[in-house]
């Protein structure tokens, strides 16, 4: 039973890619309609779910082999949609828009927040997330996860080359780039998960059964890798429910920041 009340919903729309991957290409153009049509959307790219590149992650790959299998496809709020057999779904007849679209409009329960430092010197990052329900939850394991996200990633190499089918397609945006696309422009790259323990989140932080209009909240000190490019990247806070049935992890709600808007010290 609850109140009724509810705060915006940002969906989170993860998106299995990787270079290896022909129809990617249009994976990703799908993906920049959805953010232009529904702002509310966080796009994260997982580089996993066929082959693997430079960008994978073992967390990636533990997404993959929990909510499905082959790419492009994309879980939305890790919701198993009515008609889909997985999770991770394709984007065929505009599922993955339709579906962000509907989630957005749902509300939350849950507001999730960030708040922190970081320090352009030693690129150290001190962030807060934070969860407060301003409704009851369905008791059980929630947990709060933390994504470190690199947009604009380009590399050399197989590694990075995106492979296209759709260079001889006349009226694709990736019409005559190449096969593969040399300098691709990977957006929104998974770069780390936290807590590093569990890709499937922290679980001590809230209680099988929240209270209403309290916060909780969890500390994340990390040095950035000097691999990335400070000023693309952004961090991704998210709460969400666990259970042995994958079909039920549904992501609560989501909030993105920029790292250079977080204090930045000096």
């Amino acid at each position: 039973t609850n109140n009724g009340t509810t705060v915006s919903k940002n969906p989170l729309l993860e998106e299995f890619t990787t270079a290896p991957c022909q129809f990617c290409p249009d994976g990703a153009v799908v993906v920049e309609a959805i953010l232009v049509a529904t702002p509310s959307v966080i796009a994260v790219g997982e580089h996993a779910c066929f082959g693997t590149d430079a960008m994978t992650i073992p967390e990636a790959s533990t997404y993959c082999a929990a909510f499905g299998s082959g790419a492009p496809t994309a879980c939305v709020d890790r919701v198993l949609f009515p008609g889909e057999t997985s999770v991770a779904h394709s984007r065929a007849n505009g599922a993955w828009g339709n579906n962000a679209a509907s989630q957005a409009g749902l509300g939350s329960s849950v507001d999730v927040s960030l708040a922190g430092t970081y320090n352009a010197t030693t690129r150290q990052v001190n962030v807060d997330l934070t969860a407060n329900f301003v409704d009851y939850a369905v008791p059980g394991d929630i947990r709060v996860t933390l994504f470190v996200v690199e947009d604009h990633v380009r590399g050399v190499g197989t590694g990075y080359n995106q492979v296209n089918a759709y260079n001889t397609v006349a009226g694709h945006p990736y019409f005559g780039a190449g096969n593969p696309i040399v300098n691709y422009d990977h957006r929104h790259v998974l770069r780390d998960v936290y807590p590093s323990t569990d890709a499937w989140g922290d679980g001590t932080v809230i209680p099988t059964a929240p209270a209403l209009n309290t916060p909780y909240t969890k500390n994340h000190t990390f040095t950035l890798s000097n691999l990335w490019d400070a000023d693309s990247v952004s961090l991704v806070g998210f709460v969400s429910n666990f259970d042995a049935d994958v079909s039920k992890r549904e992501v609560l709600n989501a909030f993105e920041i920029k790292l250079n808007n977080l204090v930045t010290s000096v």
